[in-house]
């Protein structure tokens, strides 16, 4: 008797925050991101790997992995004034953090 294979697609919940919502665009003063993954059951998702993307400012790492919280948190900073959209990916999951603006000092 031959069964076909069975593969599983492990789902996690992604939640993502930040802790301001903008800041002078001077390349140094970073909006913080915390990305938090947990299983199915609500359980931190401890060594998951997430990739992070944005289509403005540089992020102090493009990949890592949730500490045994789930947890994961990345810096972003910019020198150019304007709006950022932060993406944390984990395997075909992605979430969208809120837009973040960098401004020019006043």
């Amino acid at each position: 008797l031959t069964a076909p294979a069975v593969q599983f697609t492990v789902v996690y919940n992604l939640m993502i925050a930040y802790n301001r919502q903008s800041v002078e665009n001077d390349g140094v003063t970073p909006i913080t991101f915390t990305l938090t993954v947990t299983s199915g059951n609500g359980q931190p998702a401890a060594g998951v790997s997430v990739n992070w993307s944005t289509d403005l400012g540089d992020l102090t790492s493009f990949s890592g992995v949730t500490d045994a919280n789930g947890v994961l948190t990345v810096k972003i900073t910019s020198t150019q004034t304007g709006r950022a959209t932060v993406v944390a990916t984990v395997g075909d999951q992605s979430i969208n953090a809120p837009d973040v603006f960098f401004t020019s000092p006043s």
